[in-house]
């Protein structure tokens, strides 16, 4: 339901948090973030999304958490990675980063 898609925009530091569970040196990581902090809408809206492997990489791949919340609107998507999907979004993450880089 593309209507009810939830977007967070992350940093080059907030990808190389995930990068690090991705690739097995951390077990989980998380962000908050609130689009309008610094204005008058702060606290409005709240957007957070978490990696964890407490099994690790091999044994239990990755398991993705985002949530949203606005009001009364309120989205909690989780999506499990298994170890080959877990590999494909660490490329691609590492590939972004090289590119916010301009490398």
């Amino acid at each position: 339901d593309w209507d009810k898609k939830t977007t967070i925009a992350l940093s080059i530091n907030d990808m190389a948090e995930f990068l690090m569970v991705l690739e097995g040196q951390k077990k989980e990581a998380s962000i908050t973030h609130d689009p309008g902090a610094k204005g008058p809408t702060a606290g409005q809206v709240n957007k957070r999304m978490s990696l964890a492997s407490p099994k690790g990489i091999t044994e239990g791949g990755v398991l993705v958490n985002i949530s949203f919340k606005k009001g009364k609107d309120e989205r909690k998507y989780m999506v499990p990675l298994n170890p080959a999907e877990t590999k494909r979004l660490a490329v691609c993450i590492r590939t972004a980063i090289s590119s916010a880089l301009n490398w």
